[in-house]
């Protein structure tokens, strides 16, 4: 017996070893689920081989020990009657690992045994299903254990809370009705871990694994917000177009673009647009680089666009700019119909409705305009620049215009934008990009973006020159750089600005001298007056009474020796190349050599001018050539030199015109007479207006209230109340109200 009992016990030792290593944890996750049905084959097989020696009870034995917690006895039970009665026993060893707050509870061992139950169950006949019914041991059962171990098995995945156990949980129990659940668990798990690490690789590999995510499109923004940033460090224009090329989709692409727009333009001038435009033709801001170059390029002046479009042929809307081309071109001249007024072209048809309360001259394209209360601007197009309206406003210099509101002044465009708020009590007009502007009691400068370019702290400020301005600062006169630096230190009494010129006139003492732009006395503090501009590239300097005149190097042309008098102050420096001068209180005329081409021997000359110069013989003007031959007999109370064939002439008080024959006008006499400008003149008799042309035709009578010379060869005729418009080269009125 003995001997016969060894190989029995032998077996047994065998089958629970055997059993023991499959149904361990170890063994289920070195080889994972997918060997379960091998697993439990060879269990059934080890059952059968060791079914002879098996000494089993009744299986219901087992359950009612469970129901009692005599878990020991319950084991025992179930494990001797694996042979003969496989699935109960396996059931039962699968209640027995599962029940909960015991030092035996086993998740892993106890989906085993359940396993082992349902294949050896559903490879029964009826009668034997019958038989496992009276042990409550069926389909159904099983089922309701099922869901009871998906249960526990996911409870305890939560309380693991690792993406191991949430990835064991759904490749376990694939279609366990917590599978939602474990997935949008694991899916968080996963993210979280991914966000810590912050790489790109990190979020690609997010995406790869967990496709189907509710966490995708949380982790397709971060992952491609980390590569624009990743990719874009540099911030220069090659490696956002890189990255617009390379990843066409990312939803930074639109910033990207936005970012290489800003970067390739951030100098605003024309070669910087033009550069984006040529080089970037598929970026979606070439429409706003076409734009910022039109407004840099357009100053509503028909030269600007006519060079706008032969530089520029591929505009894209070529159709409205040439519409807007031809529209600068034109000539408007002002209309009035029911008191209000509006625009027409040189044929007297309305452009721009009569619908303002006033209007003045077009400046560059824009002119000002007054409705309902307020100044507005206005195109040739008839099209307003959208703006609220102002108190007051000037006229556009440099593409910026002066506005006051609330009795404020402030800056905008000609693009509708408000470049500076109305804020402040004084701004000037911007020249060299840079404008004057009044705070508190000081002044600074403002650049053409609104910004304070110069700090507020010089007592006064003009407009910059040759990239200087002259300030004042604790009562005295100097100048500054751009940056707002001292250029020239403030240690005059007095000074000018270098109007386009290299060269300013100073004072100190009373007496004036002349600097240039590095600050160099060219001319000492010591003469009683310096002509404020060249005429003939020559300017007056009057020293002890006597002058002469200086080069635009404010060295010496002609000494000081002349007579500064009464009547050369009447009409000082070059004209046409020569200048009255005085000695011993006899005027003749110079050269801008300096030689004499009048004798000194006349009470008083005028300028040379067509060939004549006026002189004065006892009291009376006539005209003499360069010969000093008397043409024109003295017979005159006053003459002005020679314009367009005609000169200025007054007998008895009265004016008229003579040719350089000497020849006058016609009969006819007027109060006021002009020079002719250049093929008309306006006289008035009576106090009314007429027109002269200078054929010799008297082209309006003298019977208006009001003649004013506007557009070159248009006249702006006024009588009675009523305007009208006459025309040169028509010679006839175009338009009349």
């Amino acid at each position: 017996m003995s001997g016969g009992n060894t190989p029995i016990v032998s077996l047994e030792t065998t089958f629970f070893s055997t059993y023991a290593y499959f149904c361990s944890p170890f063994y289920f996750t070195r080889f994972k689920i997918y060997h379960m049905s091998f697993r439990i084959r060879i269990l059934i097989l080890l059952t059968c081989l060791t079914a002879p020696l098996l000494s089993a009870q009744k299986i219901d034995k087992g359950f009612e020990a469970l129901k009692v917690f005599n878990f020991a006895t319950a084991k025992d039970i179930f494990e001797k009657n694996l042979r003969k009665d496989t699935v109960g026993a396996a059931f039962g060893m699968a209640n027995y690992y599962l029940i909960e707050n015991t030092p035996f509870f086993q998740i892993d061992s106890s989906l085993n045994w359940y396993q082992m139950a349902q294949l050896t169950f559903t490879t029964q006949d009826e009668k034997s299903k019958e038989k496992l019914a009276e042990f409550g041991i069926n389909e159904i059962v099983l089922t309701q254990f099922k869901n009871k171990l998906q249960t526990a098995a996911f409870s305890r995945s939560k309380q693991i809370h690792t993406l191991h156990a949430y990835n064991w949980f759904l490749l376990t129990f694939p279609d366990a009705p917590e599978m939602p659940q474990a997935i949008i668990l694991r899916d968080q798990i996963a993210f979280d871990s991914t966000e810590i690490q912050k790489t790109v690789t990190a979020w690609k590999a997010f995406m790869n694994t967990y496709p189907k995510s509710s966490l995708m499109p949380q982790a397709e923004e971060k992952y491609e917000t980390l590569l624009y940033h990743s990719l874009t460090t540099a911030n220069t224009p090659e490696v956002f177009q890189e990255f617009i090329s390379q990843h066409p989709k990312n939803r930074w692409v639109t910033q990207a673009q936005d970012s290489l727009y800003i970067l390739a333009t951030h100098m605003q001038n024309l070669s910087a647009y033009e550069n984006f435009i040529q080089s970037f033709p598929e970026n979606p801001n070439i429409e706003k680089a076409w734009v910022q170059l039109y407004r840099i390029s357009i100053d509503f002046s028909p030269e600007s666009y006519q060079s706008f479009l032969e530089k520029y042929p591929n505009y894209p809307d070529i159709k409205t700019l040439k519409t807007e081309a031809e529209a600068a071109n034109r000539i408007l001249i002002e209309i009035r119909k029911d008191a209000l007024y509006g625009f027409a072209d040189t044929t007297g048809t309305e452009i721009i409705a009569c619908t303002y309360a006033s209007v003045d001259p077009f400046i560059n394209g824009i002119a000002r305009v007054y409705r309902d209360g307020k100044y507005r601007f206005l195109l040739k197009t008839g099209k307003e620049i959208e703006t609220p309206g102002f108190e007051d406003a000037e006229a556009f210099q440099e593409g910026l215009a002066i506005v006051r509101q609330g009795g404020k002044y402030g800056v905008i465009n000609a693009w509708s934008e408000k470049i500076v708020d109305c804020k402040y009590k004084e701004i000037g007009s911007y020249r060299e990009g840079l404008a004057v502007v009044g705070i508190g009691e000081f002044f600074g400068y403002l650049d053409t973006r609104g910004n304070i370019a110069i700090p507020a702290k010089f007592e006064s400020a003009e407009a910059f020159y040759n990239d200087l301005a002259l300030v004042k600062s604790d009562e005295k006169y100097g100048y500054i750089h751009r940056d707002g630096k001292i250029a020239i230190p403030c240690a005059f009494d007095w000074a000018e600005g270098f109007q386009n010129r290299q060269l300013a006139r100073v004072k100190k003492n009373e007496k004036f001298g002349i600097i240039n732009t590095l600050g160099e006395t060219l001319l000492p503090c010591e003469y009683d007056l310096i002509q404020a501009q060249f005429s003939d590239s020559l300017a007056l300097v009057v020293k002890d009474g006597k002058f002469g005149f200086i080069k635009p190097d404010a060295t010496l042309a002609i000494p000081v020796q002349y007579d500064y008098s009464a009547l050369i102050q009447l009409a000082p420096g070059f004209r046409n190349g020569n200048a009255r001068v005085e000695q011993n209180k006899k005027l003749g005329l110079i050269n801008t050599a300096g030689q004499t081409i009048l004798p000194l021997r006349y009470p008083d000359v005028q300028n040379f001018s067509e060939g004549l110069a006026g002189v004065k013989i006892m009291g009376k003007w006539g005209f003499a050539d360069a010969a000093d031959k008397l043409i024109v007999k003295t017979m005159y109370d006053n003459v002005y030199p020679f314009q367009y064939g005609w000169a200025r002439v007054m007998k008895s008080g009265k004016w008229t015109y003579i040719n350089p024959a000497g020849q006058e006008y016609n009969t006819e006499l007027w109060d006021e007479a002009e020079d002719f400008t250049p093929n008309t003149a306006i006289v008035r008799k009576d106090n009314y207006y007429g027109l002269l042309s200078s054929d010799g035709t008297q082209l309006l009578k003298a019977e208006w209230d009001e003649i004013i010379r506007h557009k070159p060869g248009f006249f702006l005729i006024k009588h009675n109340g009523r305007m009208a418009w006459y025309s040169y080269s028509k010679q006839d009125f175009i338009w009349k109200e």
